[in-house]
């Protein structure tokens, strides 16, 4: 079976020093102890300030020869360097073939990098296994955990990613070193380009989103130009647990000029040239980026500090002139405490989402949040009718196998007691109107579809298609808006599927109009719109003609997003781009915030907003980020991190105006992690 492949980013954070001359003489090689071992920190150290460290050999003549790059892209302007060694070396023992370089580089706007030694006694020494293994495990601090992202190239689509601030302060027009490592932490070898080309200082797969003091989100990237000799980022090939790093100085790359996406920075502003706290993080086509890192720019005496862009539970948030106390449910960044997860969805109307916790549970409308429709119920919730007063949870059973040791059961969520269990826990459920029957939505299952029959408190088996037994059968569908009539699709793999139509009062299937007969997955009902999918492609339905159109992506966004408070907006997110805002009436994009709510494979309650609909809340989950926004304005606020994947976050007022309301951020799980 083939080997997963693990890629991740990770920065830190350091301060420049001043480069070597172009033309600059040999440098003088001090002649270390090979014998006498550095101390573990001073050479963590060195690793850490260093831009570049090498593996040369001696080959003859004087000449030094790179054989591998141990921190830093390989090539890169080492040649000229190396050249400029010759001789420097030959007093040294014969038998010493292999050496160390610790280097600083000059990249930026240069063609072939230039390079020079660091100012430090040390900064040539003899290679051995030893302290190669001890600068390979100085490259990365151990103090950071990977965290998770997303890449199209890989296969599996899985990665990991690092990011943290090596420095938390720097002073005005000082350089922002930034480090992006790449780590292979599968079985196989792999090979991936550099990011920078050899003889341009080109990066044409990387970005930087950089968010500003007062919350605004600035893009970094270098421009790509003309070549006139043929140039590629050279490949690098990574053995397991090995691990890439390159230095890269963020006040060093310009805005970025991106079709469709409007940069929140004035025209002659200069994007670090204001005191306070900054949040990053990178884009690498290859390699998601995920979550982000901060430092502060120190500005001069009596400059007020500004709020922090990392919370944690308790702290109290500022936003519209008001005050929040986070409040976190879910602990994701401590795997062995995942069961601390919540569990949340929407009601079946879609209007309202549900969540539940440790046995807490709320209903809440993400336009005017409250946590008034409060309910108690000790299993775990997995859906909720729209009146809350009936719910599906997961029921642990002994009998059956490990690896799917859950059942369902219906429960009575007025009186917190179980109506009768399920065979199954299916991800999406639906409810008849009156409260009489209950039956899954979604589910994959190797048995004949059902329904759960409140009154006569039973399961019904309901065949809706000729299959085997023990084949595993594929269920999508919805309540029509009668709220007892079910449009479902059912199919056995890709083999044969049927949709079918029936009242649950008068069981009895049906074959539904001819506009959706074709249909291998009902997605959701938006009214008396029903969307659904052949072959991957995207039609939709109208219950009042019963007549079906295609829609293309854009389409299906707009009609799985979430309209404002004045109903004039829509809030739309990407799973792998971001947020778009639209105007109803004209039908005009207002705004695009590449980033800003991208979610990829993690589920998520999408835009929420405050109750007085003056702020919107935008989560990412796999950035550990949620941004605010002024609706009137769709102007961005404040990016803050929390100690959670958001799935969503919801701005409870407190009834006391002197007192701080609650921020309730719902964590979810990232499949990827």
């Amino acid at each position: 079976m083939r080997g997963y492949i693990i890629v991740g980013l990770g920065f830190l954070l350091g301060i420049s020093g001043v480069w070597a001359a172009e033309n600059a003489a040999a440098p003088t090689v001090a002649r270390p102890d090979a014998e006498s071992a550095r101390p573990a920190k001073e050479l963590a150290d060195l690793v850490h300030e260093s831009d570049r460290v090498i593996l040369v050999e001696r080959i003859g003549g004087g000449e030094l020869k790179e054989v591998a790059a141990i921190k830093g892209p390989a090539r890169c302007g080492a040649d000229a360097f190396l050249a400029s060694l010759k001789g420097t070396l030959d007093d040294r023992p014969a038998e010493q073939k292999s050496w160390l370089l610790f280097l600083r580089e000059d990249s930026d706007g240069q063609g072939r990098p230039k390079l020079a030694p660091m100012p430090d006694a040390g900064w040539v020494a003899p290679a051995t296994d030893k302290l190669i293994d001890q600068v390979k495990s100085a490259l990365v601090p151990g103090n950071s955990e990977w965290a998770g992202g997303y890449s199209p190239h890989s296969d599996p689509p899985t990665l990991v990613k690092r990011e943290w601030a090596r420095k938390q302060q720097f002073g005005p027009r000082q350089d922002i070193v930034v480090e992006v490592a790449v780590k292979n932490s599968g079985k196989t070898v792999i090979t991936i380009p550099q990011f920078r080309y050899n003889i341009y200082d080109y990066y044409p797969e990387m970005k930087f989103y950089v968010t500003l003091p007062d919350g605004r989100q600035v893009i970094l990237a270098k421009p790509v130009g003309n070549m006139d000799e043929a140039d590629s980022p050279a490949d690098r090939t990574l053995q397991p647990g090995e691990v890439y790093v390159h230095t890269m100085r963020l006040n060093r790359w310009p805005p970025a000029a991106m079709p469709g996406y409007e940069q929140e920075l004035g025209a002659d502003e200069e994007v670090f040239g204001r005191p306070g706290i900054y949040g990053f993080h990178a884009s690498y086509d290859r390699v998601r980026a995920s979550r982000g890192g901060s430092f502060e720019i120190i500005g001069g005496p009596g400059t007020k500090a500004p709020q922090s862009r990392d919370l944690y539970e308790g702290n109290v948030l500022e936003v519209g002139g008001k005050q929040y106390v986070l409040k976190c449910l879910g602990r994701l960044y401590h795997p062995e405490k995942l069961q601390d997860l919540p569990d949340f969805g929407f009601t079946q109307d879609g209007a309202k989402c549900f969540v539940w916790h440790k046995g807490h549970g709320w209903v809440i409308d993400p336009l005017r949040p409250d946590l008034h429709a409060a309910f108690e119920c000790r299993w775990p919730v997995k859906a909720v009718s729209a009146d809350t007063s009936l719910a599906v949870v997961a029921l642990p059973d002994e009998r059956r196998h490990p690896a799917d040791p859950l059942v369902g059961a219906v429960v009575d969520l007025k009186k917190n007691q179980i109506l009768g269990r399920l065979p199954l826990v299916a991800s999406k459920w639906g409810f008849s109107s009156d409260g009489r029957f209950v039956w899954p939505t979604y589910a994959v299952a190797k048995r004949d579809w059902f329904f759960f029959d409140v009154r006569q408190k039973k399961v019904v088996t309901m065949p809706l298609i000729d299959a085997e037994a023990d084949t595993e059968q594929y269920w999508s569908g919805v309540v029509l808006p009668d709220g007892k009539t079910v449009l479902m699709s059912v199919r056995v793999y890709d083999k044969q599927h049927r949709v079918v139509q029936f009242d649950l009062e008068k069981p009895g299937v049906v074959d539904p109009p001819k506009g959706i007969q074709d249909a291998a997955y009902i997605s959701g009902r938006f009214g008396d719109d029903v969307l659904y999918y052949v072959k991957g492609a995207a039609s939709i339905l109208s219950i009042k003609t019963w007549e079906s159109r295609k829609v293309d992506a854009e389409e299906v966004q707009l009609l799985e997003g979430r309209r404002g408070p004045a109903n004039n907006l829509v809030f739309c997110l990407n799973s792998s781009t971001g947020l778009r805002i639209r105007d109803l009436a004209s039908g005009k994009d207002l705004k695009f915030l590449r980033g800003d709510g991208w979610f990829f494979n993690a589920r998520t309650l999408g835009v929420t907003f405050s109750a007085d609909g003056r702020i919107a809340v935008v989560p990412t989950p796999y950035d550990g980020q949620l941004t605010l926004l002024d609706t009137s304005t769709r102007k961005v606020t404040r990016r803050i991190q929390v100690p959670v994947a958001p799935a969503g976050a919801f701005l409870i007022d407190s009834k006391d105006a002197n007192k701080p309301g609650i921020c309730l951020v719902v964590g979810t799980d990232l499949p990827y992690e």
